[in-house]
């Protein structure tokens, strides 16, 4: 991960070229000096890249790919060395105090701290693996098959069997195979290799492990500085959209939403059809971290949304989209300690509450809103009413927060949202300024750690994953690949289930992801729920299996249905419209004659009677 400092003092780069930050500006820009040219400029924050003096070529980090055991260490490495980075200035005192209770030298804690602040990144600290070569064949593959299935039989379990009984039995198995067995310090590794949190579940149960391992549920304090606790939770949104095409109502959509407690700003926000998932937590976390000027000007919207940053805390309820491994693991690689609302507690989620209240109560105002109940509804027909498609709210909402709610007075803070961020970050009279906070350089790296993954094999056609295949060169070398003990490799793969026409590979050599499209390009672009509709749509037909083609041939078959669908119910509206214009504009059935109007010849005057000469004739009058 690259990651922009922003504090005084520190190197920024801007159009190419180098600059010192001198001090913050206003909540959106900083004051710098050029260090070509010795001016001072004043930066806005969403042009400002990483400077390196020195090009440096820096490997990533695949998470799922850290082993339990580095991953811990890398934790426990973190712990020692936070108290001196959260004091926040050069003491060497507390240095080497740190360093002395955790039974370290000096020399080492520097290393450790110079490898975490080059990366901000957890994974930073884990130790390198030692030994051979990962890949390389350490047993014979019977002999392997054997010292697993031992430590399955025997170690796994609640007997709690001791390691030096499991080499033994381990030896005496093998030696009965006919094959020579190896060092016990070979079956140690084995075992040593295996998680923590795997061992505690086998050998002494499930909740053990979860009282162990598991995050605790954090005491709730009040935000003393902005991104110091950051509140997230779902909703399901008070209002009927509709389809972009025939505008025909489609469901209420749900939101999650990221608040920052200190100021009450929106931090990161996330639009769904769907119920939440840890990719909706991923999602609404990585929109919180990364500037939004990318998201307001996807969506034309001409305001500002100056909140970025990694937050210290986020609080979340006991869902299970907030349990995810992934979800756990982004957050403690990126220092984000996460914290479950304890049941029974609701004020440790007041804040979020409120937020979305207030949310659905300016929402109610649109059409096709479905109220907070049937009372409020009444006899409003929201199917009927709604009018606004996905991106339309989506915009509205943006411009909701950004110019409406962020710049509404807030009673429980006596100023704006907006306001009081400004005041955390920039600082007054009264309050010590935060500083900017640091920018995530990588933002694809970051995206992808808090994404899904899976593990696929790679074969001569590929990736297969729901029955569609993915190809690139770049898995020519990885085709049929085998791990140590024969078995087939598998690797790491992410998916974005809004678009399944690519997936990104995590190349282990490499150590970098890459873009692998469908294999057959002519595919259209569909989402990982379209995919589940259309599965839904076969199996609804009868086929109990399908492959790549019948997909896509569902998917334009279900297409075309849809189509005439549209089309049918145009043409039915189109027809009702053509009634309803025929009724107002319909001819009477009884034509009304005036009545007959006669003179009185006698009371005419010389001056009124004419010459027939005189008189024009239209139409054959006499021949009527």
């Amino acid at each position: 991960m690259t990651v922009v400092n922003l504090e005084p003092g520190a190197i920024v780069g801007y159009n190419g070229q180098a600059y010192k930050v001198i001090t913050s500006h206003e909540i959106d820009s900083i004051k710098a000096k050029n260090l070509r040219s010795s001016k001072t400029h004043i930066l806005p924050i969403k042009h400002i890249e990483p400077w390196h003096f020195k090009v440096r070529s820096k490997k990533e980090v695949e998470l799922a790919e850290v082993e339990d055991k580095q991953w811990n260490e890398a934790l426990r490495r973190y712990d020692i060395i936070r108290p001196y980075l959260e004091h926040g200035e050069q003491d060497a005192e507390l240095l080497l105090t740190c360093a002395t209770d955790a039974g370290i030298n000096v020399a080492t804690f520097y290393r450790w701290l110079e490898k975490f602040n080059d990366t901000k990144k957890v994974s930073s600290l884990a130790p390198k693996k030692r030994g051979r070569k990962k890949g390389s064949v350490y047993t014979k593959g019977n002999v392997e098959r054997i010292i697993q299935q031992t430590i399955e039989d025997i170690y796994l379990n609640k007997q709690k069997v001791s390691v030096q009984k499991v080499c033994e039995e381990a030896k005496r198995r093998i030696t009965v195979a006919g094959k020579k067995a190896p060092h016990p310090n070979t079956i140690r590794n084995r075992i040593q290799a295996i998680s923590e949190r795997r061992k505690h579940k086998n050998r002494l149960g499930n909740k053990s492990a979860n009282q162990m391992y598991e995050p605790h549920q954090g005491k709730f304090n009040d935000a003393k500085w902005p991104l110091s606790i950051v509140q997230i939770d779902h909703t399901k949104v008070d209002i009927i959209l509709v389809s972009e095409d025939e505008r025909l109502p489609i469901g209420r959509p749900w939101i999650t939403v990221a608040i920052d407690v200190f100021s009450r700003m929106v931090m990161g926000v996330y639009l769904s059809l769907d119920a939440p998932s840890a990719m909706s937590v991923g999602l609404c976390l990585t929109n919180g971290i990364l500037p939004k000027d990318e998201w307001l000007s996807k969506r034309h919207i001409d305001s500002t949304w100056p909140i970025y940053g990694v937050m210290d805390i986020v609080h979340a309820d006991n869902a299970k989209e907030f349990r995810g491994e992934m979800i756990q693991k982004a957050c403690k690689e990126y220092t984000v300690d996460l914290h479950w609302r304890p049941v029974g507690k609701p004020q440790f989620g007041a804040h979020i509450e409120r937020l979305l209240g207030t949310f659905n109560q300016d929402i109610h105002t649109l059409p096709g809103t479905t109220f907070s109940n049937i009372k409020q509804r009444g006899e409003y027909d929201s199917d009927a009413m709604s009018a606004m498609t996905f991106e339309e709210f989506e915009r509205w909402l943006g411009i909701y927060i950004t110019k409406v709610y962020h710049n509404k007075l807030h009673k429980g803070l006596n100023t704006t949202p907006l306001a009081k961020y400004e005041e955390g970050i920039l600082g007054t009279d009264k309050i010590p300024a935060r500083g900017m906070p640091r920018l995530i350089g990588d933002k694809r790296k970051l995206q992808l750690d808090f994404m899904p993954f899976e593990r696929r094999t790679i074969q001569k056609y590929g990736i297969a994953i729901d029955d569609i295949f993915y190809y690139s060169d770049v898995l020519r070398s990885w085709v049929n690949s085998k791990t140590s003990d024969g078995k087939k490799k598998k690797f790491i793969v992410r998916r974005d289930p809004r678009d399944i026409s690519v997936i990104f590979f995590w190349d282990p050599e490499l150590e970098e992801y890459f873009d692998i499209p469908y294999r057959d390009s002519s595919h259209p672009v569909i989402s990982i729920w379209a995919l589940r509709e259309i599965k839904k749509y076969l199996k609804g037909k009868g086929h109990q299996s399908v492959d790549e083609q019948l997909i896509f041939s569902a998917y334009e078959e279900m297409h075309d249905i849809k189509e005439l669908a549209i089309k049918t119910t145009k043409k039915q509206r189109r027809a009702q419209s053509a009634r309803k214009v025929l009724s107002n504009n319909k001819i009477a059935d009884k034509v009304e004659v005036p009545p007959l109007i006669t003179y009185d010849l006698e009371a005419l005057s010389e001056k009124d009677v004419l010459p027939f000469d005189d008189v024009e004739v239209k139409g054959d009058y006499f021949n009527e």
